[in-house]
């Protein structure tokens, strides 16, 4: 139990709701200490103590300003039990940090710790023992307890602390040029500007506008005519529904021997596919080539295939394996669907479709964003990346298609026909959008 100048004597819990009378004063943090001598350790739980708003705190309430009731938990030991304070004031309970240790971190906002100065000086600690405690200054718990004595306020004085290092004219000049220059990075606008102040800020007057740096999409960059094509196709299907369950999505995919990172971009929130916040893809090197099929029902067959493929090879390919495995799986009744690549569209290969009655579906050109199988690559994808980080780097080709054949093998039917139940709504997008990419 605590004595009554507030330091241990032995308790092992405390389980009771502590009311303390209204005539107590600010600062008088003893008489809380001295009324835990009632408790009754019953249970194992931890209690409350409430400390009633001073005499002479105002009405008003704020987001920094503590107006009581106020309910601290009190804990015979800093080191045992979950924190919670709660302004019964309103119906919120947030949670707390204890001191520093294993279980219960440090708080990290200034209020918490403001708090947590508080409910250990009414434990009986001294200054210097909380100090330690919330590794913050003795003098900032000398302020923030003879704050407390004074006034019954946490919150700081109105107009105290850092003065903003920027002027009103500054900031509007950070965020236009950001907005002419999305791809700059905090450095480059600081210097642009001659601003002699810490990257940081930057970035937070661009926070406080809502701007913050993201990752650029990538897209094909579309010429008026793509979009118009596009804008057709999407138009001409914008009421399939079950037609999509027909479709047999095709397409070859490249793991690629070396890839930059994400490119990140200053930009407004949902202007992820403005034209001015994308990056538009280069052609880069490859390594391993797959070719693969979905339906429906799940992914069909994923085939290696050489660097160079060509429609000669194409054409070996679809006519001995893909278009049989479809055949077996669908009966015969479906639509086959692969983009504008050339392999795809050499006379050879045309001339073989037509031949053997293939329900080819016409595909508007750059349009990724519109073949569900795209998404399966991508997932596909960051399997590899994945058991890249865990195992290390691939070595040999032989290693990369036993990865990819593991990986392929992961894509589920459930995932695939959720792709599917998306296309009536990519087609939605592109004619909302004129055309324009949509976010797939």
């Amino acid at each position: 139990m605590l004595n009554t100048a507030g330091s241990y004597d032995h308790i092992d819990w405390v389980s009771e709701e502590v009311e303390v009378s209204p005539e107590v004063q600010a600062g008088t943090l003893s008489d809380l200490v001295a009324s835990l001598h009632s408790l009754s350790p019953n249970d194992p739980s931890f209690s409350t103590i409430s400390i009633p708003q001073p005499p002479n705190s105002p009405n008003s309430r704020s987001s920094s300003t503590i107006s009581a009731p106020l309910t601290i938990p009190f804990y015979p030991s800093p080191y045992n039990s979950d924190s919670t304070i709660t302004d019964t004031s309103t119906d919120s309970t947030e949670s707390y940090g204890i001191i520093n240790n294993p279980v219960h971190p440090i708080p990290k906002t200034n209020m918490q710790i403001r708090l947590k100065i508080l409910e250990l000086k009414a434990l009986g600690h001294s200054q210097a023992e909380i100090a330690y405690l919330t590794k913050v200054h003795l003098s900032t718990v000398k302020r923030w307890l003879l704050r407390y004595k004074d006034t019954g306020l946490l919150n700081r004085n109105a107009g105290s602390g850092r003065n903003r290092v920027t002027k009103a004219a500054e900031d509007k000049e950070i965020v236009a040029y950001c907005k002419a220059n999305p791809f700059s990075t905090a450095v480059e606008i600081k210097n642009a500007l001659a601003l002699d102040v810490d990257k940081k800020t930057i970035i937070r007057r661009l926070r406080e506008m809502k701007i913050r740096s993201r990752v650029a999409a990538h897209k094909p960059k579309l010429q008026i005519r793509h979009e118009v094509a596009r804008l057709d196709f999407a138009l001409l299907h914008k009421n399939w529904a079950n037609e999509w369950s027909s479709v047999i999505f095709t397409d070859e995919k490249s793991v690629q021997s070396s890839r930059s990172g994400p490119i990140r971009v200053f930009r407004p929130e949902n202007s992820r596919y403005d034209p001015e916040y994308v990056i538009y893809d280069a052609n880069r090197g490859f390594t391993v080539n797959f070719h693969g099929w979905i339906s429906i029902d799940g992914r069909g067959d994923l085939q290696q295939v050489s660097t160079h493929f060509n429609s000669i090879e194409y054409l070996d390919l679809i006519s001995e394996k893909v278009l049989p495995s479809i055949r077996q799986r669908s009966g015969g009744n479906f639509i086959f669907m692969h983009d504008n690549a050339p392999i795809h569209t050499a006379k050879r290969v045309k001339a073989y479709l037509e031949q053997n009655e293939i329900n080819v579906l016409k595909w508007p050109a750059l349009s990724p964003d519109l073949n569900p199988i795209e998404n399966v690559w991508g997932l596909f994808a960051k399997k590899i990346k994945r058991y890249i980080r865990v195992s290390g780097p691939i070595k040999t080709k032989e290693e990369m298609v036993r990865v990819a054949q593991e990986s392929w093998s992961q894509i589920t039917p459930q995932f695939i026909r959720k792709l599917y139940s998306s296309m009536p709504r990519r087609m939605k997008m592109v004619c909302d959008r004129e055309g324009g990419p949509i976010g797939y």
